[in-house]
């Protein structure tokens, strides 16, 4: 959840320094971990361009986009060099340098938690409208699978947003989740109470024997790119976003448990 009156300042980066070092060349971009505060700054801006203004439709006095959690965390970059300008970006909170994860601010994950292997939280995925091409997001994943490889990450997790709170769309979506993609038992993970949705057994309908189809129609599509090309599974009921009027759900990818053909295709 994002919080427009932020207790955090541009002077807080300072401190940073970047734990894992990468970086992937093509014609057009640079893709890598970044490494100074002038860097993470440039991403704090274009983050509160797209969060704030483009989304939320509001501003606040700082121009940036920050939380508590962006210190701990490395953040993967795309760098467009004709344009001389970073244009998207993901952060990366790993287990090996934090013990708390953002997925915490809206479910209760202590069953991942409680794993003992490494594992590898993604959020703030932002990209720049004019970049919002296949390209500029099949560099983002590549950059974050080489990270998962760097770390020796098992388990890949994050918040994925549905964006509606129509309570209709939330309980046909969350049981077309419950049918097709839910995670193993040992991996269910609860809202938190305050967020959480209470109507989802009120669902009235059929649930769909072709989910790929309709799921295109419900959600976006880097949410499906995860569902689909990275074979990841929902871990369990939704939380209400209230801010953006969104529906997030924690999602989850085993690296032990990939289809050939996924390993394959993102060399895991």
């Amino acid at each position: 959840m994002l919080n427009t009156k932020s207790n955090f300042s541009i002077d807080v980066i300072s401190g940073f320094e970047r734990k894992v070092e990468l970086s992937m060349e093509t014609d057009r971009y640079i893709v890598h971990t970044v490494s100074t505060p002038a860097q993470l700054e440039k991403l704090f801006r274009l983050r509160y361009e797209v969060f704030f203004k483009e989304i939320a439709g509001v501003e606040n006095e700082t121009g940036i986009d920050i939380d508590e959690f962006d210190l701990a965390c490395d953040h993967i970059a795309v760098f467009d060099k004709a344009g001389e300008n970073y244009v998207a970006t993901y952060r990366l909170n790993s287990s090996l340098y934090s013990s708390r994860f953002y997925s915490q601010t809206e479910f209760d994950i202590d069953s991942i938690l409680a794993t003992p292997e490494v594992k590898l939280e993604i959020g703030r995925a932002c990209v720049h409208r004019d970049h919002r091409r296949g390209i500029v997001l099949m560099l983002l994943w590549r950059g974050i699978v080489q990270y998962m490889k760097k770390i020796d990450a098992r388990f890949l997790l994050g918040c994925s947003s549905v964006n509606t709170v129509d309570p209709q769309i939330i309980r046909e979506v969350t049981h077309i989740f419950r049918r097709h993609y839910l995670s193993a038992p040992e991996f269910r993970v609860r809202p938190n109470p305050e967020l959480a949705f209470s109507g989802i057994e009120d669902f009235v309908g059929e649930v769909t024997d072709n989910p790929s189809a309709r799921l295109k129609e419900l959600i976006p599509p880097l949410f499906a790119t995860y569902l689909e090309a990275m074979s990841c599974r929902v871990c369990g009921d939704p939380a209400i976003d209230s801010f953006f009027k969104c529906t997030d759900f924690l999602i989850l990818v085993d690296r032990q448990n990939l289809l050939d053909i996924t390993r394959s295709r993102y060399d895991l």
